[in-house]
């Protein structure tokens, strides 16, 4: 083979990563890449250097990953690549171009890039954005993005973007929340999702009618920055709304918790201040 590849012609495909599924092994986000190589006409025999880049645009643009593989096998003109380009890359609705770059194994020089081909939406559905199915058929959905369900909301309040922060109704601005402020709040609408590493499940809502900026969890499992100002917190507390801004506390007072009460504690606090994992449950 000549020291250059003068010309690659690609009859390429991406596909599913195997017809058959190993159940005993975790799916991954890798796809496989086929194509053909030729040189001069002829098909490319032994082993190439190839670089597989995944790009935001059929040209120009920015390559949002890229996999290099050395000395990467070739038979009669025929490759298969595993490609893993992570999950990352992949956003709803956006299109994605695959460009292949290769050269001669042994070779320190350029590349030669073949044109980029339109990701098909097959490799979409091998994560499906952090949703899967129970293969045993009984067609239970599992979500593995996160632990609660969301709303988006917006607010004039500078630290209700925080998460963990408890958010309660602006009786000022229709369909917006504010940072609660006050205890047994019965104006008290969730937390903002994402503290403590946890990120949110589902997200509901209407584009451009009901929708913000601002994830707060609704229900489920979410870390909510919490006060021991009302006593220690511990495991199966209830919740609710404080006199330090933007934090939930124990609450104690049977009366005013009614309608205030943020959820449910499953971890405990001491003293000061720190995250608490609640169980969200509005009542």
């Amino acid at each position: 083979m000549q020291r250059t590849i003068l010309s690659l012609i690609a009859a390429a495909g991406l596909a599913a990563l195997a017809s058959t599924p190993v159940l005993s092994a975790p799916q991954t986000s890798a796809i496989t890449y086929q194509g053909v190589l030729e040189d001069n006409g002829a098909p490319v025999d032994g082993q190439v250097d190839l670089r597989v880049s995944l790009f935001d645009a059929a040209s120009g643009g920015s390559a949002l990953a890229t996999v290099t593989l050395d000395d990467h096998p070739i038979a009669d003109g025929v490759f298969s690549a595993e490609l893993d380009f992570g999950v990352g890359p992949f956003e709803l609705n956006e299109q994605r171009w695959v460009q292949v770059e290769a050269r001669p194994f042994d070779s320190t020089g350029p590349f030669t890039a073949l044109p980029r081909q339109s990701l098909t939406a097959a490799p979409y559905a091998l994560n499906t954005r952090g949703i899967s199915v129970d293969g045993s058929g009984d067609g239970a959905v599992t979500i593995r993005g996160g632990a609660d369900i969301v709303e988006g909301f917006d607010s004039i309040c500078d630290t209700a973007f925080e998460p963990g922060t408890v958010l309660v109704i602006d009786p000022e601005n229709p369909g917006m929340l504010m940072c609660a402020s006050g205890a047994y709040d019965r104006k008290v609408a969730g937390v903002v999702s994402g503290a403590g590493g946890v990120q949110p499940g589902i997200k509901l809502g209407q584009s451009g009618v009901l929708d913000g900026d601002i994830p707060v969890a609704m229900t489920g499992r979410v870390y909510v920055k919490a006060t021991a100002a009302n006593g220690a917190v511990e495991p199966g507390d209830l919740l609710t709304t404080a006199e330090l801004s933007g934090h939930a506390m124990r609450a104690t007072d049977a009366d005013r918790s009614h309608g205030a009460v943020i959820g449910k504690a499953m971890t405990g606090l001491d003293a000061g201040e720190g995250l608490v994992l609640v169980l969200v449950n509005l009542q």
